[in-house]
């Protein structure tokens, strides 16, 4: 589905139509070709970038509609899934040690073991810890913006474009 809100040269609608039939369907990468293509439209001058700014725009609206979308279908999924828990319920308090059995279902019991852990992990043997280590990045900036100089670690500026 593409969202249309701004009449567009037609080179740059056909561009835009490439990019979403062409994409991979596993990775959504669109080939280089159409990138290229893209580009060398972009090349022509102010009135091309204006309509590839429409079409960023388009393309994020269609991102926010399918994103609603999504999220529709999650509610709906945690509500059918709701309802899932509570037949399970249901069913686990009605059905014997034998389960229950037809052609169309069969609910029987299985057993599992685990570990259930009721201290606090420090007082085990260390040999049944795990430490993750990870990277503060908050105290880094802090650290860096003050004037350290710490190896494997630099604050870098970024740019980003604004279309609205």
């Amino acid at each position: 589905m593409v969202i249309s809100f701004y009449h567009l040269d037609c080179e740059i609608r056909h561009v835009t139509q490439r990019m979403h039939a062409e994409a991979d369907p596993e990775t959504g990468a669109v080939p280089d070709e159409v990138w290229q293509r893209l580009d060398d439209l972009a090349a022509e001058g102010e009135a091309r970038l204006v309509e590839l700014a429409c079409v960023l725009k388009e393309q994020r609206a269609e991102a926010e509609a399918v994103k609603a979308e999504a999220k529709h279908l999650r509610d709906r999924a945690a509500k059918i899934d709701a309802m899932c828990e509570r037949l399970e319920a249901v069913l686990e308090d009605r059905v014997g040690e034998d389960g229950i059995s037809d052609p169309r279902v069969t609910a029987r019991w299985r057993t599992s073991k685990s570990v259930e852990v009721t201290v606090d992990p420090k007082q085990l043997p260390e040999l049944y810890q795990r430490v993750k280590i990870e990277a503060d990045k908050v105290g880094l900036r802090k650290a860096l913006d003050a004037g350290a100089e710490i190896p494997g670690a630099d604050v870098v500026t970024d740019r980003h474009l604004i279309v609205k």
